[in-house]
């Protein structure tokens, strides 16, 4: 904003609104020679025009126009005597707003107003939204153009800005162009950028954009939990995990998934796939667990999840086709991949406590078999040398001998009772 109140900011102006005469320092504002001014149209706001017309003064901000057809906005006074005589009070200079901020090369449309909706200037995006010239737009009232009004309408964020004493006011507006999201910020005072005017359908776009993106992140995240009950569940680890595979393709944007297992020197031990699946295992031998990443063939996106847990290993892909995978949900993902782990090694302990379980059901059948064989023996013995001994001394040796020997057995079957009951028990688990 440049200020001056010296005598030295006037000019006159014809029935015509032509300069007849202007000072130098005010053709020095306009970027004119005090020559080259003579005879121009530099007063362009057409409001005040009319109201010198019709009452011949004129009192508060009009807009001139430099010799860069860039808007000069003054606060000045104008009188009809013989001419037209204005006194400039104050004036702010658009260009030096504009210029500083690339105005013209914004792709939205953007127009500095008065606080009365006077349009000071307007960019390219601007006039061709409008069908006008810039020349044209000078001057007139931003919601004569926009609205087809002769006042502002109901929700306009300028209005908004001045009544509630706000330097920015934001809201969703509908023009004669369509619905917009307009927002007014003040950047001097009286000064308004009607700044990146967004269409609503753009607004719109981004937030359903948004919404679908939240969508796809409770869906997985239900996934998640609905794989976990699966697992729970699940017994065979093959039929297990091709209901896992099932589930987790009920995303819509999930368009294939492999689940490979049991990887050891490049091979895979269980492996299964759903869908449409484009990525050879052979690409995922360099794998180092606990990664994760996104891997892209032909133009299609695969979210790869190492798989790890104890002593399993391996990796599940998924196709997402061309969607964007964010952080969260490749953070919810992995812990899906690590929940199949924890089940795989649950069912390896399984299988290793059944094999245990086997084989002591053998053993105990072997040890049975080996205790019959010392009892048996023994009693024979007892027989033998209760009827056929006649040294009664050494006969006495030998039933005391056999007698330990079978408390020995007693002890045996009653350690094998116990190991039956035990047996039980891993059964039922």
């Amino acid at each position: 904003m440049e200020g001056n109140t010296e005598e030295g900011l006037k000019c006159v102006l014809d029935g015509n609104f032509s300069v007849l005469s202007i000072t130098p320092k005010f053709s020095e504002v306009l970027k004119f020679s005090p020559d080259e001014v003579i005879g121009r149209k530099i007063l362009v706001d057409k409001e005040v025009l009319e109201k010198l017309k019709k009452f011949g003064k004129f009192r508060g901000h009009a807009v001139f126009l430099d010799s860069n057809q860039d808007a000069v906005h003054v606060e000045c006074s104008i009188e009809k005597g013989e001419n037209y005589e204005v006194k400039v009070k104050s004036y702010f200079c658009v260009d030096s707003l504009l210029r500083e901020k690339v105005f013209q090369k914004e792709p939205d449309p953007i127009m500095i107003l008065s606080k009365d909706h006077t349009i000071l200037d307007v960019n390219e995006a601007t006039a061709k939204l409008l069908k006008k010239r810039r020349e044209e737009l000078i001057g007139e009232k931003c919601y004569g153009y926009m609205h087809n009004t002769t006042c502002p309408p109901e929700g306009c964020p300028l209005e908004e800005a001045k009544v509630h004493g706000k330097s920015e006011a934001i809201n969703l507006i509908s023009t004669v162009f369509g619905d917009f999201v307009v927002n007014v910020q003040e950047v001097e005072e009286g000064i308004y950028v009607h700044y990146a005017i967004k269409e609503a359908a753009v607004l719109l776009e981004t937030q359903n954009r948004m919404i679908s993106l939240l969508k796809r992140y409770n869906r997985i995240l239900l996934t998640t939990v609905e794989v976990n009950t699966i697992l729970m569940a699940g017994s065979e680890s093959e039929e297990t995990l091709e209901k896992v595979a099932e589930k987790i393709l009920e995303i819509e944007e999930f368009h294939g998934i492999m689940i490979s297992v049991g990887v050891e020197n490049g091979k895979s031990t269980l492996v299964i796939e759903k869908g449409e699946v484009n990525v050879p295992e052979r690409k995922l031998v360099s794998v180092k667990w606990p990664n994760s990443f996104v891997i892209e063939i032909e133009g299609v996106k695969n979210v790869v999840l190492p798989v790890k847990y104890g002593g399993v290993k391996g990796h599940i892909i998924i196709n997402v086709g061309d969607t964007r995978i964010s952080d969260d949900e490749l953070n919810i993902l992995k812990t899906m991949a690590n929940n199949i782990g924890m089940y795989l090694e649950s069912r390896n302990l399984d299988m290793k406590r059944e094999m245990a379980h086997s084989y002591m059901i053998e053993a105990m059948a072997d040890f049975a078999q080996l205790v019959d064989r010392i009892r048996n023996p023994l009693a024979v013995i007892m027989a033998t040398a209760e009827v056929e001994m006649e040294n009664e001394e050494l006969k006495e040796k030998i039933i005391q001998n056999v007698s330990r020997i079978q408390e020995t057995v007693r002890k045996i079957d009653e350690l094998w009772n116990k190991s039956e009951k035990l047996r039980e028990v891993l059964k039922e688990k």
